[in-house]
């Protein structure tokens, strides 16, 4: 009797066991704003949740290593289609075939098939009009994928074979533009392709700059950052390319290294990123007459940026800063929960 009344009892505390853990997550889920994702090139990931306050809610794995890995790859993203996030994860150790998608009201987290195979990793993707475009670069090609995100399968690819390094694919109208580097060499190419059937409409070059770090398609006008100029020195310069014609204009920066390129409300923030240094600026510059309006300097360094409404949020490796984007005055910082394993990957904002 006495060993039925301690199986009851215990199978009684797992049921209670079990719904808190219910609870628990449903609260998390119910509460969280902020989330940040670890990764490294070994170890799977983690994301961390965070409340409006900054206040630890918890953690989930994600079972994949190199998840945005800030300074491991040119991986684009995440991408916020649809309440889902679609995250990049790419090993230098492993192919992984497949773009995390994680929900952002129930938080469950989806492999979705990039379609590469198992020889190479994807090196950026693209998500627009339930489409999965992901694209890498190997010795003499360089393979564009287009997925239905539906049921994941092949809907079109095209293959550059010149020793192109794909480095961003934005959409354009009912077209794309693919920015590419020229792998050894100086120098960048714009090309336009049909979004249907992938045929290169246009193709532009740019010979005395070298990989493009972020890029804004506002119009007509592509933004871009470039990492190095013909003497392959960091630069101070935004580069404004004209898709109908193939001008270029230079814009000068008050400062070098530009790392990420923001647009909101017709204006560019431009966000520098020294890695020796232990502060960061960021430039408004108006996109109607090109001019710096104004120039914030933070006493941190910047990983990543998110523009939520009014806010723009900032992350370094150890740390979340929330500002007010129109005086850019500090709301609010909490810190990062730090794991010695894992690097910082992403910030997300549920929106």
């Amino acid at each position: 009797m006495k060993k039925i009344m301690c199986l009851i009892c215990t199978m009684i505390g797992l049921v209670l066991t079990a719904s808190c853990s219910s609870q628990a997550s449903d609260t998390l889920i119910e509460n969280y704003k902020y989330g940040i994702i670890l990764s490294n090139q070994q170890l799977n990931g983690k994301l961390q949740l965070y409340d409006e306050e900054g206040k630890f809610l918890g953690s989930k794995k994600l079972k994949a290593s190199g998840i945005d890995e800030n300074g491991a790859s040119a991986l684009t993203g995440p991408y916020y289609v649809n309440g889902k996030w679609y995250i990049g994860a790419c090993s230098d150790l492993k192919a992984q075939d497949f773009i995390l998608e994680i929900d952002s009201g129930t938080l469950e987290v989806k492999k979705i098939p990039s379609n590469i195979g198992e020889m190479y990793s994807y090196t950026g993707f693209l998500i627009q009009k339930n489409r999965l475009y992901t694209f890498y670069s190997a010795p003499g090609e360089a393979p564009i994928i287009k997925s239905s995100l539906s049921d994941h399968k092949k809907i079109n690819q095209i293959v550059i074979e010149d020793d192109s390094v794909l480095l961003h694919l934005i959409p354009y109208g009912e077209k794309l533009v693919l920015i590419s580097d020229k792998a050894g060499k100086q120098g960048m190419k714009i090309r336009i392709l049909d979004d249907d059937t992938f045929n290169i409409e246009k193709e532009y070059r740019i010979e005395d700059y070298s990989v493009s770090y972020d890029a804004v398609l506002k119009g007509d006008k592509l933004y871009m950052i470039p990492n190095s100029d013909e003497n392959d020195s960091s630069t101070d310069k935004v580069i404004v390319y004209d898709l109908l014609n193939g001008s270029k204009e230079l814009l000068e920066l008050p400062f070098n290294d530009p790392r990420y390129i923001k647009e909101v409300d017709n204006k560019l923030y431009i966000v520098e990123q020294d890695l020796e240094s232990d502060h960061h600026s960021i430039a408004i510059m108006g996109m109607d007459d090109h001019q710096i309006e104004d120039v914030v300097t933070f006493k941190h360094t910047v990983r990543d940026v998110v523009i939520d409404k009014d806010t723009m949020v900032l992350s370094s490796d150890d740390k979340v800063y929330v500002y007010n984007i129109n005086n850019f005055e500090l709301i609010k910082s909490f810190d990062i929960k730090t794991d010695d394993h894992l690097m910082f990957g992403s910030l997300l904002v549920k929106p």
